[in-house]
């Protein structure tokens, strides 16, 4: 501990004479003091000792002074320790100011605790902000590499969906051209149905002709011979030309049945015997040349909706490949075809029933695909089961089936009466 003398309070001379240069020397604290020692020795020592810290806070401790206020500083001696330097100030109790100021020197373990609490808090820092600058450095990096591949998957993305859009397009253009190439085939598969079928009437036309031409011919050559005999009268004209008028009418009818047969419709509300009786007018001649029954037991008030015509088109195609079937398997004695009605809740069944043998196991499920003949070459095309599905299923609701019975097979339309 010492004290620090304000130079300026004294008469500069005072400071010239030796008797108080030898008590007083220049402080290391502040220029404008002077400290007193008892001991030159123990000031040198002092000086010494305190060079080297005031060197880094005598600027602090001018500037505190000035203030005139109590005060403490603390530094690093020459031993490396902490000493806490406290300053008191002296004053004049008339005018106030500072005298004189007591310095009081003591090493502190608290302050050294503290500075290395502070050290550790400052490399804590400086390690935490290390820590953050890294943590942020990677979140950008990290934030950077998902920007980056958000937008490569968004890219990816755009592209896959352009992809397939273009995909999409043309799907829809190659679908387009299958269904438009599928309706084609069909519309040619109805016409070389309808070409078959109408070679099949022909056929049935010149059955149905050939009696009556017959009789017609018979008829003309009896007119010739009884002219030739000169025995013809004109009671044998009357009754030749009454029978030639009423075998052509017969004809007439014939061809009348058969351009009714193959007129359009359009769908409609119509009774099931209107459709089964115009078929039969058609082929009744033919089964009953070959001896095959037809029985019909459909109930006369049972009224579907669908188109009548492809209805009938559809009977004559099951009617005839039952005759065609009777003619294949000429052991049946018996021979029948029978179109009857079930009715089950809102459906209709319409079935086809022959005794002909049936439809091999094998096969049955493939009647209905186009091409697809069981007759012998030449004398099927394969359309006509599978353009009467087609007729059968254009109205939503109906269908057709087949399956064997105990002699033959079946074949079962279904309507649905709710339509």
């Amino acid at each position: 501990t010492h004290f620090l003398v304000n130079k300026n309070i004294f008469d500069s001379k005072v400071w010239n004479m030796k008797e108080w240069i030898i008590n007083y020397t220049q402080s290391l604290e502040d220029e404008n003091y002077m400290v007193s020692y008892i001991n030159k020795e123990l000031a040198e020592q002092h000086k010494k000792e305190k060079e080297l810290m005031f060197t880094k806070i005598k600027n602090t401790i001018s500037n505190k002074m000035q203030v005139g206020k109590p005060f403490a500083v603390y530094g690093e001696n020459i031993h490396g320790n902490i000493e806490l330097i406290s300053f008191y100030p002296v004053k004049d109790v008339h005018n106030k100011k500072n005298m004189a100021w007591l310095v009081s020197y003591e090493e502190s373990s608290y302050i050294e605790e503290i500075l290395r609490f502070k050290n550790v808090l400052i490399i804590s820092t400086i390690i935490i902000s290390i820590l953050l600058f890294l943590i942020i450095y990677y979140l950008l990096n990290q934030k950077e590499r998902l920007e980056l591949e958000v937008k490569n998957k968004t890219k990816k993305l755009q592209d896959s969906q352009n992809s397939l859009k273009q995909l999409n397009k043309t799907l829809i253009e190659r679908v387009d051209e299958n269904v438009k190439e599928l309706r084609k085939k069909d519309h040619l598969l109805l016409e070389q149905s309808k070409l078959a079928q109408m070679g099949e009437m022909l056929n049935m036309i010149a059955h149905q002709w050939r009696q009556p031409l017959n009789a017609l011919s018979a008829s003309t050559i009896n007119l010739s011979l009884q002219n030739d005999f000169e025995t013809l009268t004109k009671e044998s004209i009357e009754e030749i030309s009454s029978y030639i008028q009423k075998e052509a009418q017969k004809m007439s009818k014939t061809i009348d049945d058969f351009m009714e047969f193959n007129k359009s419709e359009e769908n409609k509300k119509f009774n099931l015997n209107s459709a089964i009786d115009n078929t039969k007018e058609i082929v009744l001649p033919q089964l009953k040349n070959r001896s095959i029954e037809l029985i019909t037991q459909v109930d006369n008030d049972i009224s579907v909706f669908h188109n009548e015509k492809a209805l009938e088109h559809v009977l004559l195609n099951l009617i005839t490949n039952a005759r065609d079937a009777f003619d294949e398997n000429k052991t049946i004695e018996n021979k029948w075809i029978k179109i009857y009605s079930q009715i089950d809740e809102d459906k209709v069944m319409l079935k086809i029933e022959d005794n002909a043998g049936g439809i091999p196991q094998e096969i049955i499920t493939k009647v209905f695909n186009p091409y697809f003949t069981t007759k012998e070459q030449g004398k099927g095309t394969g359309i006509g089961l599978y353009m009467s599905k087609q007729m059968i299923e254009a109205i939503d609701g109906s269908s057709i089936q087949v399956e064997n019975s105990t002699d033959g097979a079946i074949f079962t339309i279904i309507f649905n009466l709710k339509k």
